[in-house]
């Protein structure tokens, strides 16, 4: 006859062990005792021996130990997170990205030592090392100029803000695309879901400035972001900030130093320009509101005519406006 493999939870064996023997000392034949619990007739003889041996004690369970490690995780992690710290090609592949596979090969090449790809992300998560995704940074960033602007040009605008009671923001534009970002959603494993878009072209423009007090201004201007629009923004700004001086912190494209531009701000005395190193989208935390924006509030949103999607902008630019401390910690994350 086929016995049937043992269903019991391993938490319920202990109290199985326990009624066994209650049986066994009734006189219960073996073979009887483990077809009535549908285990093994050798492992009612265990747990006779272990009684007969201990006791009630040699029937409690105890944690399976398994196979011990080969190498001692707590001086392999320095390791790891050394090589980790570096990027792929350094150790000679293509591209810069690390997987498990990678990193295979080169615990095997570097210190002879074979793991399975499951251990090694066992280990990664065991060192505190999470699988994640790099920001993007351009290959013609200057380190020195953003090093300096870290250094001694930032701390300069905030000590100059702070003698003078000023205000600085940080200013930057986007275009919201009327075919969206479709996201993730929960769903049938094979069965991949599917969300309605329009197939039609078009994005609208915006124009916003966050300051590090964590309150957002901006504009949604018909056209193209042009100096003109960007004027009628900075406009905007000497408005709702009246009588204190306004430093805007922003990048160098071209609306932003224009002549035009130009010709403004020196006709303004409570306004001053500051340029970000080229290539530094990261040192300006408006982007910060962008990506919540086009990856959070307005993703997978269902416009179908840039006049929707003008009007869904305009509802959520509005809500984040009235999030202050989330826009503070935007505002101070990158400095």
């Amino acid at each position: 006859m086929t016995r049937k493999k043992c269903q019991i939870p391993r938490e319920s064996m202990e109290n199985v062990r326990v009624q066994a023997m209650q049986a066994w000392k009734r006189g219960a034949r073996v073979c009887d005792i483990a077809e009535m619990f549908r285990v093994h007739p050798n492992s009612v003889s265990r747990w006779v021996g272990h009684y007969n041996t201990n006791g009630a004690k040699g029937l409690r369970g105890s944690k399976a130990s398994g196979r011990p490690r080969s190498i001692d995780c707590k001086s392999f992690f320095p390791k790891l997170k050394k090589v980790v710290g570096k990027d792929a090609d350094a150790y000679g592949f293509d591209t810069p990205l690390w997987t498990t596979t990678r990193l295979q090969s080169v615990f095997s090449s570097e210190f002879g030592v074979k793991l399975s790809r499951p251990t090694i992300h066992r280990f990664l998560t065991e060192a505190g090392l999470s699988f994640q995704k790099p920001e993007k940074r351009a290959f013609q960033q200057d380190p020195e100029r953003r090093r300096e602007w870290l250094e001694k040009t930032w701390p300069k605008l905030e000590k100059q803000a702070k003698n003078q009671r000023s205000v600085i923001l940080f200013q930057d534009e986007c275009s919201v695309a009327l075919n969206p970002i479709s996201g993730k959603t929960w769903a049938r494993i094979g069965r991949t879901p599917s969300i309605s878009a329009t197939a039609r072209r078009g994005s609208i423009g915006v124009i916003s400035a966050i300051s590090r007090a964590g309150k957002l201004y901006f504009s949604m201007p018909k056209g193209r972001v042009n100096s003109e629009e960007f004027i009628r923004f900075l406009k905007k700004i000497l408005k709702q900030i009246p009588r204190k001086k306004v430093i805007i912190v922003l990048d160098n494209c071209t609306s932003h130093n224009s002549k035009k531009t130009t010709d403004f701000v020196a006709l303004n005395p409570r306004l001053e320009l500051h340029f970000l190193p080229p290539y530094s989208p990261d040192f300006n935390p408006d982007e910060l509101v962008w990506a919540h924006l086009k990856g959070e509030s307005l993703k997978a949103h269902q416009a179908r005519t840039t006049d929707e999607l003008r009007s869904k902008t305009l509802g959520k630019m509005r809500s984040l406006q009235k999030k202050k401390s989330m826009l503070r910690r935007m505002a101070r994350k990158t400095f």
